[in-house]
């Protein structure tokens, strides 16, 4: 499902990874937060910090996933993604996400460039500081029971997200995310 959010595409990618179930209450569930990436052949590196990331529980309720901020190179994490966070969050459904990157530092090397990119936005602004992503589950939402371990994944979409200029040295970015939720979870 792809959804759009304050103007820009956000998706999210959700699995589940089944520990022990049961029918009964128990521990909260366990969370593992990463981020992967789709390869991209104009760019050889594109470092953000990833400063936020909290679900909204069906009631309102608002959970904090991140422990702290990560840097991450979206470029890098094409066979691969890479963990931000572990933790237990209460069980419960959650109807939405907001994750929050940090372009403050955010730095963009173009394939066959000697000089980091500038980073600009969809009016060709320069793109400094935190973009928050909002990110609607609609009726995919993510199901925490206790007992159970689930693995919440974005996957940041660098093809659709990135535009790139390599005459001017330059990359346009518009974040697209892609979001998955196992069925059974």
């Amino acid at each position: 499902h792809l959804l759009l959010a304050s103007g820009l595409t956000a998706t999210a990618l959700f699995s589940a990874c089944t520990s022990k179930s049961s029918s009964s209450p128990g521990p909260d569930p366990t969370l593992t937060f990463a981020i992967t990436d789709a390869a991209s052949d104009d760019l050889e590196s594109f470092l953000v910090e990833v400063t936020q990331l909290q679900l909204t529980k069906l009631g309102g309720g608002v959970v904090n996933v991140l422990a702290a901020p990560a840097t991450v190179d979206l470029a890098s994490l094409t066979e691969a993604s890479q963990i931000l966070s572990v933790g237990n969050v209460p069980v419960g459904t959650y109807l939405s996400a907001e994750i929050t990157l940090d372009f403050t530092n955010a730095s963009c090397m173009l394939v066959g460039q000697t000089t980091p990119a500038t980073i600009l936005d969809v009016d060709g602004n320069p793109l400094t500081g935190p973009v928050v992503l909002p990110i609607q589950f609609g009726d995919d939402r993510l199901i925490c029971p206790a007992n159970r371990h689930k693995l919440l994944v974005f996957d940041f979409d660098l093809n659709q997200s990135v535009t790139t200029d390599l005459v001017l040295n330059t990359a346009t970015v518009e974040p697209a995310f892609a979001m998955h939720v196992d069925p059974l979870a």
